[in-house]
């Protein structure tokens, strides 16, 4: 199979192009599919389009770029830098059509027999779409609050997208993260587009480091409440440090926090712990590899995830198939959010609290949990219990999305695809 492979040049993808040599950090869903892809031999092209201002985009022309470790020619398109400053909000129109144009032309000097367009290269997958035969798989990892406003919004920005996710893709993968994709997309898809939902695979055991776990010097004689992840309002890190507080408040000596993870909230979060007194109290390590971070969820008596829009995340998916006993904020049911994750999840293993702003309910939680160790053990083995049986390893997973694909490009055009209904496992299924 030839895939073209058309993705957004992730932050964890920087390094790779800056240093031609595969290294990627982040975003499994993508770097583990395309390792897989070249690991089974099948013919790959990669684009990888500039979209965030960073020092890799500062470029204003596209490059091709030899990359050791990622077989096959690779091209990074320009993004904003490609147009003057003074174009205002035009320029994100016309380096968006600038990438589809490329893309277009890269497509038919390639000739591949699938296009495979990740979410945020939405213009590029919804009009190669229209335009050609080959079929053209969009991937939706999760439906952002931006992919929500879209829906029913009538800015021009908003009708456009509409009209691109209406077209006849060979077929749409969305991550199952609990985000609502299914809602989702049965409001946006065309109704004839068959449709998958992806669960997050999970490492497999033997995989782990073995060495000591790091401790950063915390008290064992304290509840260790752990939170990982990027530190943005959206994963609701703020709201987790005052729900913290307020517990460490009410019973000092007590809980210790630990706090994986850097971004734009680090400073804010460590001079409001300052302010709090609360230094001995809360441990940040900053950001961690992905191998250090596995070894963190045996040091977790609790872990905590505040994430506004899902909560089966990558991360969330790791820490649940540690055993962690875990706090979550409940389910939305306007927006379709976290549906799938009470349907894993009852209420008597991962405890819910109210909403992410009720930082009164975390604390509680946080006290009740640490009062009794013998709930905390049980809704512990419970979670770990269900995320053995729910979550397959990230090599089956990846074959089986692997199998999807190759179903698509065999259909050699947007009619229904005649093997895909047979791919079953890991929580995937296919709707025609």
């Amino acid at each position: 199979m030839k895939v073209l492979f058309i993705v957004r040049l992730f932050s964890g993808f920087e390094r790779s192009v800056s240093e031609r040599r595969w290294i990627p950090a982040g975003t499994p869903t993508i770097y583990k599919l395309i390792d897989a892809l070249a690991k089974d031999s099948h013919e790959m092209e990669y684009v990888f389009t500039c979209k965030a201002v960073s020092w890799v985009c500062s470029d204003p022309s596209d490059r091709e770029v030899e990359i050791e470790g990622l077989p096959g020619q690779t091209t990074v398109l320009a993004g904003e830098a490609r147009f003057p400053e003074w174009l205002g909000r035009l320029r994100w129109y016309f380096y968006e059509l600038r990438q589809v144009w490329r893309a277009l032309k890269i497509y038919r000097r390639s000739r591949p027999d699938l296009i495979y367009v990740d979410r945020g290269n939405m213009w590029i997958a919804g009009i190669l779409a229209r335009l050609i035969r080959v079929p053209v798989v969009y991937r939706v990892m999760g439906i952002s609050p931006g992919f929500r406003h879209i829906a029913a919004g009538n800015r021009p920005q908003q009708i456009v997208s509409r009209w691109l996710v209406r077209a006849p893709f060979g077929a749409v993968l969305c991550s199952e993260d609990g985000s609502g994709g299914e809602m989702w997309l049965d409001r946006m898809l065309r109704p004839d587009v068959p449709r998958a939902f992806l669960l997050h695979g999970v490492v497999q055991p033997d995989s782990l480091q073995t060495s000591t776990p790091e401790t950063w010097g915390m008290p064992r004689d304290r509840t260790i409440v752990l939170f990982v992840g990027r530190l943005e309002t959206l994963k609701g890190c703020d709201e987790f440090i005052e729900g913290f507080l307020k517990a460490s408040e009410r019973q000092p000596e007590a809980l210790h926090a630990l706090i994986v993870g850097g971004g734009p909230r680090e400073k804010a979060l460590r001079v409001r712990v300052s302010e709090a007194g609360a230094e001995r109290t809360v441990t940040f390590t900053g950001e961690l590899t992905h191998a250090r971070v596995l070894n963190v969820y045996a040091q977790a008596d609790i872990y905590v995830s505040l994430n506004r829009m899902c909560n089966l995340t990558n991360t969330n998916v790791e820490a649940l198939s540690a055993g962690c006993c875990a706090i979550f904020p409940a389910s939305q049911p306007g927006i379709g959010a976290d549906l799938r994750t009470d349907q894993i999840f009852p209420p008597d293993t991962v405890m819910r609290i109210p909403h992410v702003e009720d930082t009164d309910a975390l604390a509680a939680a946080l006290l009740h949990l640490h009062s009794d160790g013998e709930e905390r053990q049980r809704r512990a083995k419970a979670i770990a219990r269900i995320a053995e049986q729910t979550f397959s390893n990230w090599d089956e997973r990846i074959q089986h999305e692997i199998s999807m694909l190759s179903s698509v490009a065999q259909s050699k055009s947007h009619e229904s695809l005649s093997t895909a209904s047979q791919v079953q496992g890991a929580g995937i299924k296919f709707e025609l």
